[in-house]
């Protein structure tokens, strides 16, 4: 220790007054101060040839000949450090040992035996006690087991209904996970260490309790694991269905923003390898479905109804999902339309939106029923205006894989006729939920169509658009790192490429030859 620090480490004894000249690790930074001290004096060599964390050093060698020299070089560090050795916890020239509680070996990372062994001769736990320590000794083996955490959910359950010692109840189902570890624990997987620069996969699972996680590399046509991880689910998580626990749905629309980091999603193709195969088998769970299940149930439904009257022309719109998440569209029209033509805007509308959503299954619930026997082809469609509604109906129609259209009472579409009322008059009345949109032409009308200009030659634009449709990026090395970093901040709509904005509605991006023309 430095002298100027050694007098603020004093103690009292019966024998009179003590301070420490060297760094005791009872201080509360010591720790800290240690391990600064180690990546100081082994700066350069740390991640070459060493490998140290506080007081536990590793010299590796990668080849027989070079043990000598790494060695030398070693000790020279720990000269001009003034650092001593104790002889008797040091080994040299061995295929394996143990670092940081684990056991080092040219194959990969074994888990400590004594570790394993202290788990496999205790005997069912009889005290809360004995079960916290149970779960302890399991903490220190969770990187090389599989789905630790729904192994270990029993002895939480037994630890949760336990308030009082006098409430110790070990359960059957406690048991079971308990004789399963021990089973596992006799044939762990041995954990390989990652190579700088080469490609990590990590497969994400989950159950009902928790969620689970295996980071593996592959070599040589072999899947090799590297770490497993698990999770408890909170009281709220447990009632997502499986697809938000994984987030897999969200990953596959943050592919982009991943792509910053250069992580990449895809879904789980072909498994390779027994551990990984056991992993993903173990975590799949077997869902019974009811008799009465069918394929209806992954059916859409729009609910539509328009209006016309003095005050004006409107309607509403609403979209139930199969999970039966309702959202909400009004719609205000700047021209006259009778009630007819206000019920097939309605619809023709609700089916643009349906097939930008990517729905091919939808039930369009309406209540008149012109229009109903109309599209079903129950009546003829005699007015001019009438046919070309029905046209456009039957154009966007093909979008779909099936299309219902139905006629229901006026009384079951309540909340379509309200949003088509109140859409008369004004937005105001409206909840800050609900969609709102302002149509100024008929569908039918002619729409004056002005040529637009494309740019042949690439610029700017190009490479965006190229990476956000499939994922192509120049080949230069740092044009792909910038279009990585910057991809996020646009979205590719349609074809045409906007950039996100946080205060307004999304910004056009121009080729040059469209700005010209704007300017």
């Amino acid at each position: 220790m430095a002298i100027r620090d050694q007098d603020k480490t004093a103690f009292h004894t019966p024998d009179g007054i003590f301070c420490y000249i060297m760094m005791p690790f009872g201080l509360k930074n010591a720790g800290a101060t240690y391990q600064r001290v180690i990546d100081k004096a082994f700066k350069d060599q740390i991640g070459k040839n060493v490998e140290a964390y506080v007081d536990d050093i590793v010299i590796k060698s990668h080849r027989e000949d070079s043990m000598l020299r790494d060695t030398l070089e070693m000790f020279e560090s720990l000269r001009k450090v003034n650092m001593k050795l104790n002889p008797k916890k040091c080994n040299f020239g061995v295929e394996e040992g143990k670092f940081l509680g684990y056991i080092v070996t040219e194959r990969g990372i074994k888990a400590n035996p004594k570790k394993i062994q202290a788990i496999e001769n205790m005997i069912s736990p009889k005290t809360k006690k004995e079960v916290q320590s149970l779960n302890g000794r399991l903490a220190a083996l969770t990187r090389f087991l599989p789905r630790a955490t729904d192994r270990s959910l029993p002895f939480m359950k037994v630890l949760k209904s336990c308030l009082n010692k006098k409430d110790f109840k070990w359960t059957e189902e406690a048991e079971k996970a308990f004789q399963d570890i021990k089973q596992l624990l006799k044939e762990l997987p041995t954990l390989t260490a990652p190579i700088e620069g080469e490609t990590l996969i990590l497969y994400l699972a989950a159950s009902a309790e928790a969620i689970s996680s295996i980071l593996i590399t592959e070599r040589k046509g072999i899947q090799m694991p590297i770490y497993f991880v698990s999770k408890v689910l909170q009281q709220s998580e447990v009632n997502y269905p499986p697809i938000e626990k994984l987030s897999s749905g969200r990953l596959a629309k943050w592919a982009i923003e991943l792509g910053e980091y250069e992580i990449n999603f895809s879904p789980r193709h072909a498994v390779k390898g027994q551990i990984l195969e056991d992993f993903l088998l173990e975590t799949t769970e077997k869902v019974d479905h009811p008799p009465n299940v069918t394929a209806s149930n992954h059916v859409w439904e729009l609910h539509t109804d328009g209006a016309s009257n003095e005050e004006g022309v409107g309607a509403g719109l609403v979209f139930t999902s199969p999970e039966g998440e309702e959202h909400t569209h009004a719609l205000r029209f700047c021209f006259y339309a009778s009630n007819n033509e206000a019920e097939y805007e309605a619809l023709l509308f609700g089916l643009h939106i349906a097939s930008e959503m990517g729905i091919k299954h939808l039930r369009a619930c309406v209540d008149s029923q012109i229009m109903a026997q109309q599209v079903n082809r129950g009546f003829e469609a005699k007015d001019v205006y009438m046919k070309q509604y029905l046209q456009l109906v039957e154009k966007i129609s093909k979008h779909f894989n099936t299309l219902e259209v139905v006629q229901i009472p006026r009384n079951k579409n309540k909340k379509a006729d309200v949003l088509s009322k109140l859409a008369t008059l004004t937005f105001d009345h409206l909840h800050k939920k609900v969609l709102v949109e302002v149509l100024k032409y008929k569908s039918v009308d002619e729409k004056i169509v002005v040529a637009t200009v494309e740019e042949r030659e690439s610029c700017w634009i190009t490479p965006y658009v190229k990476y956000l449709q499939d994922g192509t990026l120049p080949t230069d090395a740092m044009e792909e790192r910038r279009i990585r970093i910057s991809a996020p901040l646009y979205v590719l709509e349609n074809g045409i490429l906007y950039r996100k904005s946080f205060s307004g509605p999304n910004l056009r991006c121009l080729t040059p030859q469209q700005a010209i023309d704007v300017v």
